[in-house]
C-alpha cells in the first residue's frame, strides 16, 4: 500500500474490498487457487467482522497512512456480522 500512495496523486482514493474471515473460510483451497489463477490476486487476508465491525475497520484503517472514505459493508443483517467490506481509502 505504501507503494500505491507514493505514485498516487494527491486526492486519490484506493479503493479496496476486504472479505470478512467466515467468507474466506467458504472459499476452499480450490476456489482460492483459482481466483488467484484468474485475478492475481490471493484470498488470504481478512477481518473478523464478527461484533463492531464499523471500528474494526476504522482501526485497520488507522494502522495505515489513508483516511476513510465512503464504505459499504455487505450482509449487515447476517447474525454472524457482514461478509466484506467495499472501502476507499483516501490517498
Amino acid at each position: 500500500m505504501a507503494r500505491v500512495k507514493a505514485n498516487a496523486a494527491p486526492g486519490s482514493a484506493l479503493v479496496v474490498d476486504i472479505y470478512g474471515e467466515r467468507m474466506l473460510a467458504l472459499a476452499r483451497p480450490r476456489v482460492a487457487e483459482r481466483t488467484l489463477a484468474m485475478t492475481g490476486e490471493g484470498l488470504q487476508f481478512g477481518m473478523s467482522f464478527a461484533k463492531d465491525w464499523e471500528a474494526e475497520l476504522a482501526a485497520f484503517v488507522g494502522s495505515t497512512t489513508y483516511g476513510q472514505g465512503e464504505t459499504h459493508f455487505m450482509g449487515t443483517r447476517h447474525d454472524k456480522g457482514p461478509f466484506m467490506v467495499v472501502v476507499a481509502l483516501q490517498v
